[in-house]
């Protein structure tokens, strides 16, 4: 469970739900990473409670791994991709990152 203000300290196995993020920001992921992924596939995933829900999701682009900060707020209909980070492997912790 997540904890208000802190990033959830339990991994979570990606779902439907993380990954239909992901798909949704499809482009925006190709574009921060200045490349053009055919797939990207949501791993694993921790939170943050802020004033909605930050997701640090750990996925599989192509042959490659990255790790994506993702702010969702349901109800404001509000998704944004807020930073990626490169330069992954598939045995990476998720952690914090700007």
């Amino acid at each position: 469970m997540a904890m208000c203000g802190g990033i959830g300290a339990e991994t979570i196995a990606a779902n439907e739900e993380v990954q239909g993020l992901v798909d949704q920001l499809k482009a925006e992921i190709n574009a921060k990473c200045n490349k053009t992924f055919s797939t990207l596939t949501a791993i694993s995933y921790k939170t943050q409670v802020v004033a909605g829900t930050n997701y640090f999701v750990k996925i599989k682009a192509d042959e490659e791994h990255i790790h994506a900060r993702i702010y969702h707020v349901p109800w404001q209909n509000s998704l944004e991709l807020t930073a990626v980070a490169g330069g992954k492997t598939a045995d990476d912790t998720i952690e914090f990152f700007d």
